[in-house]
């Protein structure tokens, strides 16, 4: 991505964010939004600050969605996603003496993905909301996130969520970057949310609590997406 691009973007998203709640939002208030590369950059283990703007370009600028009014999520709102499409990947494994390279393995994009992921966001504070994400994959094994802090951009019917975490999942306990975007769908009669449309998924893997076994290494980006709706669930603790 050309620096030129991204800084466009960049001044885009802080638009943005200044106008996504009421003019007399406290901008010196702890919910204030941050931008989408500052809540990305990330410090590596020697101090180095890396900012991960290839998961952006992998994501699609088009495809993050910005705007004056975000969608009322009133209290919560909880979907599911029954699989998903690859799209564009970036993949590393480890190699000899604890080194990381890139994986020579085919590219999955435009083949499926058969896990199950299910959203809840809840506790809505201006333009950020909590987040859990509970994620069965094809072995059903369960990987659960729960996230204090989540940031809401968008306007109309679309929206992108993007946030920095921990997965905790009990092999090596990655620590994530995350972008989500997609189109809130309702009844056209009773205004009823149904679900979510055109759900695109992006991760990158920052760095892990400690080395995993048969994980894919710091710097992995996988992008997903499912075109359909993904309809409105319950959100049922494990």
């Amino acid at each position: 991505m050309k620096t030129i691009r991204f800084f466009a973007l960049f001044i885009g998203l802080t638009l943005g964010f200044s106008a996504c709640s009421p003019l007399d939002i406290d901008f010196n208030n702890a919910q204030e939004l941050v931008s989408i590369q500052d809540e990305f950059t990330f410090e590596d283990l020697n101090g180095n600050l890396i900012q991960n703007n290839d998961l952006v370009e992998l994501f699609g600028e088009q495809n993050i969605h910005f705007g004056p009014i975000p969608p009322s999520w009133k209290d919560s709102i909880c979907f599911t996603v029954n699989g998903m499409e690859y799209g564009p990947c970036k993949r590393w494994i480890y190699g000899p003496n604890n080194t990381t390279m890139p994986s020579g393995a085919a590219s999955p994009e435009g083949s499926w993905d058969g896990s199950i992921v299910s959203h809840l966001f809840y506790d809505q504070n201006q333009c950020v909301f909590k987040h859990k994400m509970e994620t069965q994959d094809t072995y059903h094994n369960v990987h659960n996130m729960d996230l204090g802090k989540v940031y809401l951009i968008g306007h109309d019917s679309l929206f992108t969520t993007y946030y920095q975490g921990k997965i905790e999942d009990g092999n090596g306990n990655p620590t994530v970057i995350i972008l989500i975007s997609g189109t809130m769908a309702f009844d056209s009669h009773t205004g009823e949310f149904l679900g979510v449309k055109d759900y695109l998924f992006g991760k990158k893997i920052l760095d892990y609590e400690y080395q995993p076994t048969q994980a894919f290494a710091p710097n992995t980006i996988e992008i997903k997406k499912h075109s359909g709706l993904s309809p409105k669930s319950e959100w049922i603790e494990q």
